[in-house]
């Protein structure tokens, strides 16, 4: 190989010659001949090859043969300089980025009319060394390669334990592609926050299914480091070929799901108590915003109700954290003065559009009324108050109660239990 200097530019001439060895005269003795069938002047022969398996002919070298072109020494090429531009990654600091650090990069590839033609997104810029001056990977406006959905992948939040899948936007259909999370947030990539590993697009589109935060992952700012790339094999640092770099700082939320529980009476002496009884606290759980609108229903003094006249209970939840609930169960102790109305069928759930009803005993069935206090794996109910207590296993693992986004948003992040109870 001929290794040029550091400190030519575009437009400068390098011309190589040859090596002139003795005796150059054609004779098996004259070495630096040529091996290219078409007489260019490349990949030349200091020395004959052992064997013929190797693409070598039988036989010292030969000038002048008419079969492969072999050529006297002294040979001369000249070349001009073009520095073919290339594509930094931008993340900040403790992450490797500038060159003297070893960061990632990669040479920007054109085709025949100049056009780049090896990206993620909408295009790949020239840089001459990684800029990390916004502390955000946002220095590049051409990391845009990357989403979930239609949103973006950089500054997008995810919690501990979330699963997404990402969409990559691919031109040129040699490309592969590599990706890697720094969940451990320690500003290297390991082979363990790899995600995807020379995935090749189909259509101009790669999707790497079933991302999931571990639920480990350090809470905060976290890298992502992107690859496309004409090699297969790439690392996380160090030149890489033809293709484009893009870096992303998401935001890692701690997984933090919470219950809110709105109890009220729904029905006295079989009347439904229509409207909704605030409790008068400003900001208290029956105020909270992601409430379905009209939902809450019933009032909270049970005073009109006379001996012998059943009152209906109904116990509204809502998924109001940021991670979603699973293995819910609501437990709910009969009140004192009264006495549990044991019909059959008569502990109902409403949950994601479905009302169901279950019996009293533990059946099986997701719901049972006991005389003491309901008991179980990771349930705690109130004290007994001698009346028995209702409980209703909501959901059990892998289904979930989801984070309420919005009033009603998504379906299965609200619902309510109900049963009756007669004044004694």
């Amino acid at each position: 190989p001929i290794r040029l200097d550091a400190g030519l530019t575009d437009g400068d001439v390098v011309k190589v010659v040859l090596g002139d060895t003795a005796p150059n005269d054609d004779t098996p003795a004259t070495q630096n001949q040529d091996y290219i069938a078409n007489g260019s002047d490349q990949d030349v022969y200091t020395q004959d090859n052992a064997g013929t398996n190797n693409g070598d002919t039988a036989g010292d070298p030969v000038n002048g043969d008419a079969t492969n072109n072999r050529k006297e020494a002294s040979a001369t090429s000249e070349a001009t300089v073009g520095v073919v531009e290339r594509d930094y990654g931008d993340l900040p600091a403790p992450y490797s980025s500038l060159e003297a650090d070893g960061g990632p990069s990669h040479f920007i590839r054109t085709d025949a009319g100049g056009a780049n033609d090896l990206f993620l997104g909408a295009g790949v810029d020239a840089e001459t060394d990684a800029d990390i001056t916004n502390g955000d990977a946002t220095d590049d406006a051409f990391d845009d390669g990357v989403t979930v959905g239609s949103v973006s992948l950089q500054g997008l939040n995810v919690i501990q334990g979330q699963s997404f899948d990402l969409d990559v936007s691919a031109t040129g259909a040699d490309g592969k592609l590599n990706i890697w999370f720094d969940w451990d947030g320690d500003g290297t990539f390991s082979a363990g926050e790899q995600v995807a590993t020379d995935l090749t697009p189909t259509g101009g589109a790669i999707t790497v299914p079933n991302v999931t935060v571990p639920v480990t992952a350090t809470a905060g700012n976290v890298g992502v480091l992107v690859r496309y790339s004409s090699n297969t094999g790439v690392g996380p640092t160090g030149l890489g070929g033809y293709g484009e770099v893009e870096t992303y700082v998401i935001n890692v939320v701690a997984s933090d799901p919470a219950l809110t529980l709105v109890k009220r009476v729904t029905s006295v002496g079989g009347t439904p108590v229509t409207g909704f009884v605030d409790d008068g606290t400003p900001g208290n759980e029956d105020n909270d915003l992601n409430w379905p609108t009209g939902f809450l229903e019933g009032s909270i003094d049970t005073s009109t109700a006379a001996p012998g006249e059943e009152i209906e209970y109904t116990v509204y939840f809502l998924s109001s954290g940021n991670d979603a609930i699973t293995n819910l169960n609501i437990c709910d102790m009969v009140p004192a003065n009264t006495t549990y109305d044991a019909g059959t069928n008569s502990i109902e759930l409403s949950f994601n559009g479905t009302a169901t009803t279950f019996t009293n005993a533990a059946d099986g069935d997701a719901g049972e009324y006991t005389t003491g206090v309901p008991t179980g794996p990771g349930i705690s109910c109130p004290t007994d108050n001698g009346k028995g207590g209702v409980l209703v296993n909501v959901v059990a693992s892998p289904d979930v109660v989801d984070a309420a986004t919005g009033p009603g948003t998504p379906g299965n992040s609200f619902g309510f239990i109900r049963f009756k109870v007669t004044v004694d």
